[in-house]
């Protein structure tokens, strides 16, 4: 339980300092602006309507073979999955020349990427080719033999904390995807020495598939068992007080070992984001349930929420605020720690 809070509280106090606005020297230029704002767009039209999403944004040659590589593997109920994987993806830029650019999608929940290719053309802006690539073609591991062993799966084997887990897939990835996509550069999907294991985009989409799988199997399994109503319940109660800012009302609820610093992370944060949050992750760790909140207005940004049960009374809750921007930094403070 210690160490839960001590994560907790670290990172609410490096997230806290995350809202700052960049320096001048730092805000990106005109071109990476527009990339970052047409690439984001697609990301939230695609989480409520994939189909949709890209015969907006993609050229015919784009959406055909989307059509072709990905889509035949999925079935129509199925493209629930990539409405879940979108939602939760985090956007990463690199390779911008002119007027075309590279972003990366990026799911940790997944494991898998989805890199774009997008030409710039003001109203005109289209996606002209991706590249999808599970996380260990990304990261330059060997692909599992059975992707149900996969490392990505820790992540809903309650073998550690969750947002660790999350923390090493996220740091890793980011890290080879800056290596090979620095912010200036051919806007090419496959540089030289890149992912050199990977297989054909339907053989990467098959084993992101696996783990988009695992996860409807997950929410099934939670909302199908009546004893997780009462958690079911205080998701809910902690989601609408975290929109109508009713402070008051979360800290009723915290156990008594929460640190305050978490909660006044959570509030600082603006309301599109605080008002968007989502059950997107269930599981289990010590015999307590786990219940991850995301807001697809900023999926970068995680809220663990671990949940006791009290006799005659609402579950007791421990949140932990994460930035998965600051992977690096959580990962090095774990590694501290076990020593």
């Amino acid at each position: 339980m210690r160490k839960w809070v001590l994560y907790g509280c670290v990172l609410a106090l490096w997230a806290g300092s995350a809202w700052a606005e960049p320096a001048g020297d730092d805000k990106p230029s005109a071109a990476l602006a527009t990339l970052v704002t047409a690439a984001n767009l697609f990301r939230t039209e695609a989480s409520d309507n994939v189909e949709q999403a890209v015969r907006k944004w993609g050229t015919p040659a784009f959406v055909r073979k989307w059509n072709r590589e990905v889509m035949t593997l999925f079935d129509k109920e199925e493209h629930i999955e990539w409405h879940d994987f979108f939602s939760s993806a985090v956007l990463w830029c690199g390779r911008l020349a002119g007027r075309e650019g590279v972003v990366a999608l990026y799911s940790p929940w997944s494991d898998g990427a989805v890199l774009l290719r997008i030409r710039l053309a003001g109203e005109k802006t289209r996606l002209t080719d991706f590249r999808a690539l599970s996380g260990e073609a990304l990261r330059g591991e060997p692909l599992p033999d059975k992707p149900s062993v996969a490392r990505t799966l820790r992540l809903y084997a309650g073998a550690e904390i969750p947002t660790l887990a999350l923390a090493r897939l996220y740091a890793d990835s980011l890290r080879a995807f800056e290596a090979h996509f620095p912010l200036e550069g051919r806007p090419d999907l496959s540089p030289a020495g890149f992912a050199k294991n990977a297989g054909s985009i339907g053989q990467e989409t098959a084993l992101i598939k696996t783990r988009m799988l695992h996860r409807m199997r997950m929410f099934n399994d939670f909302f199908g068992q009546a004893g997780n109503r009462p958690f079911l319940a205080a998701a809910g109660h902690l989601i609408k007080a975290l929109e109508a800012e009713d402070a008051k009302a979360v800290l009723a609820r915290l156990a008594a070992e929460q640190p305050t610093e978490v909660v006044e992370t959570v509030f600082e944060m603006p309301v599109s984001v605080r008002g968007g949050f989502a059950p997107n992750f269930f599981g289990r760790n010590n015999g307590k349930v786990l219940v991850g909140l995301v807001s697809p207005t900023a999926p970068q940004w995680i809220l663990m929420v671990q949940m006791e049960e009290r006799p005659g009374a609402a579950p007791a809750l421990i949140m932990e605020a994460l930035d998965l921007n600051v992977s690096g930094q959580i990962v090095a403070l774990a590694e501290k720690e076990a020593k």
